[in-house]
């Protein structure tokens, strides 16, 4: 079975993805994903397994980390590797050693999720877009 990132309603992801893309709004996920691979965007989360009470970020714990490094290996052209949000970043420092991801960079971006209420939806796509549009292929 296929998870589904970023599946709440209200969560900017996919709306900033599909702007940044010139996706179709209602495109299937498989597709979406197909066109974020196409783009030469991965998305993969920090963390395989953990325990959290609610959807509250700040209350992950027993967290068991993805194989990054060894997906980093695979992917030669990596160049950039993209937080969403300060937990994810946070949590990567945690597991992993840059130096396995070199000669990516590293680029923190304000969570898509609702909770983060500091920036509009408006302004987090400015941010994500200044940030990442030099690393998106054309598709």
């Amino acid at each position: 079975a296929l998870t589904a990132y970023y599946g709440h309603r209200q969560n900017a992801f996919w709306p900033i993805l599909t702007r940044l893309l010139n996706m179709p709004k209602d495109a299937p996920y498989k597709e979406r994903l197909m066109l974020m691979s196409a783009a030469g965007i991965g998305l993969w989360d920090v963390v395989q397994s953990c325990v959290r009470e609610g959807s509250s970020d700040a209350s992950i714990a027993q967290s068991v980390p993805n194989e990054l490094t060894r997906a980093a290996l695979e992917c030669p052209d990596l160049r950039a590797v993209a937080f969403n949000g300060k937990a994810a970043e946070k949590l990567f420092y945690k597991y992993f050693s840059p130096e396995d991801f070199a000669p990516a960079v590293f680029i923190p971006l304000p969570s898509t999720s609702p909770a983060n209420a500091m920036l509009s939806r408006e302004q987090k796509y400015a941010i994500w877009r200044v940030a990442i549009s030099t690393y998106i292929r054309a598709v």
